[in-house]
């Protein structure tokens, strides 16, 4: 095989392999339009080349006209490309017909190839001899319809093809650049390929290796486009991302405004009852007594409602010092207290000894969770609590479990408890288990709830050993 013979060959194989690529995805995704011209143009290169190919040489090419059909590929080449042109350039809906002529001309032209009407496949055995190399294959003869025919239509195709190119690449910039000159570098190579063939001189033709150039040079166009497409695509989620994220810090701010005006303005407008009543001129002691009794109580809703809110927004940073949990628990008992309600405390010696925690932020939780149990089993009802040691994905803790035998949650409920601003009681911010999840997280923690309809609720609070690094006293 000559070295002629062996460049087309290689650029035939890397033809098959983008073709079939390029099929494989058009499986999955609808191929655009000039993404379609540009898989056929691979297809006629792969004929074109394989062509070439067996064109070099003396030994008789058999019942297929190779010949035939690398003129006939060259010709179907010719309106693809101009479509391609005209589809990068903006100007195909105006030049629309002139190119379904171009397609009807361009088949009139492959059917007298493949024919022999316009070309003799078996007329000549050229010799072109190139320093150390003597490349023989073989050239058909253009009939005179056949040079009246093509010539002049292949020469106003080119033509037509290389303006637009340019236009395209003067409207585009950067990567068409390299394809217009690509292709004009393939209008020279067919007006080389031409002249060789009609007056027979002894020079191998140049096309198939200028085509490769030109459809690498669309390739690389191509796929800097996607790039680019794929840019301006992040850049669009990127800005609707951050328009998401105002989008839903102005609805957490709006909703966390209608909870605070709601929660807030109920204590207030007692609080101002309560003040207006104390400036009556007769006012017996134990009502005064009870009036700051009602002052007091709903100062301290207040408060509670402030400390929630910049609890579940403001970075936590737990100070961990030494801490009886038995005697913590302890402490969070007012809201069981104040109900009245029953508490069945139980704890393991084992677990009673010190931990390493933040007293103040568990203490917070923990009376978030007592409050929410007393609420839920409202009047009456046992409430019951364990402290015990445990061990949870290998890490050695103390769990605190808050069993109550209220009226439970289902699954939906229970999914959600969790959630900033989720409540199913009227009066309730929806604070309480989002302000105690993210204080076990911060602890290293974790927060398990358990609860059927109609069977309690059990919320299980456990704090790693040692749970943050503790602070030196």
């Amino acid at each position: 095989m000559n070295p002629f013979a062996s460049v087309t060959f290689a650029w035939l194989t890397v033809y098959v392999f983008i073709l079939a690529k390029f099929a494989f995805v058009g499986l999955f995704r609808r191929p655009q339009a000039e993404a379609r011209c540009f898989g056929a143009l691979l297809g006629l290169g792969v004929l074109y080349d394989l062509a070439s190919v067996l064109r070099y040489g003396h030994d008789p090419v058999g019942l297929i006209p190779w010949e035939q059909v690398r003129v006939a590929a060259g010709l179907g080449s010719i309106p693809v490309h101009l479509d391609l042109a005209l589809r990068l350039s903006g100007a195909y809906p105006a030049a629309r017909r002139w190119l379904f002529a171009t397609y009807a001309w361009s088949a009139v032209a492959v059917t007298f190839a493949l024919l022999g009407v316009i070309i003799d496949a078996h007329s000549l055995v050229q010799r072109a001899v190139l320093g150390p190399y003597t490349i023989e294959y073989r050239e058909a003869v253009a009939s005179p319809l056949g040079q009246a025919l093509m010539l002049p239509a292949v020469l106003a195709g080119l033509v037509a093809t290389t303006f637009y190119f340019i236009r395209a690449a003067r409207a585009q910039g950067r990567w068409m650049w390299g394809v217009a000159l690509s292709y004009f570098l393939v209008a020279c190579a067919v007006v080389h390929d031409a002249t060789t063939g009609v007056t027979h001189l002894p020079s191998p033709f140049l096309v198939e290796h200028f085509m490769f150039i030109h459809l690498g040079a669309l390739s690389f166009a191509f796929t800097a486009r996607m790039a680019e497409a794929f840019v301006g695509r992040d850049a669009e989620l990127a800005r609707v991302r951050v328009a998401l994220e105002q989008r839903e810090a102005l609805a957490a701010v709006g909703e966390l405004s209608a909870i605070v005006a709601h929660e807030v303005r109920n204590p207030l407008a007692i609080i101002l009852n309560a003040v207006a009543s104390l400036r009556r001129p007769q006012l017996s002691p134990r009502e005064r007594d009870l009036l700051h009794g009602i002052l007091e109580e709903e100062a301290d809703r207040i408060n509670r409602i402030v400390t929630d809110l910049l609890t579940l927004a403001r970075p936590l940073h737990p100070e961990a010092r030494a801490t009886l949990p038995r005697e913590l628990i302890a402490r969070c008992l007012g809201p069981a207290e104040r109900a009245g309600t029953e508490v069945d405390l139980r704890s393991s010696p084992d677990a009673e000894a010190p931990i390493h925690c933040d007293a103040h932020l568990l203490r917070h939780a923990l009376e978030n969770v007592i409050e929410n149990a007393v609420q839920a089993m409202g009047t009456g009802g046992m409430l019951t609590i364990t402290l015990t040691r445990k061990t949870r994905q290998g890490v050695a803790g103390r769990e605190i479990a808050v069993i109550d035998t209220g009226e439970g949650m289902n699954t939906e409920v229970r999914n959600s408890a969790r959630k900033a601003f989720f409540t199913t009681r009227t009066t309730g911010t929806g604070l309480g288990l989002a302000i105690v999840d993210r204080i076990l997280t911060a602890h290293r923690g974790a927060v398990d709830i358990e609860s059927s309809r109609g069977e309690g609720t059990t919320v299980r609070l456990f704090v790693p050993e040692p749970a943050v690094t503790p602070t030196a006293p």
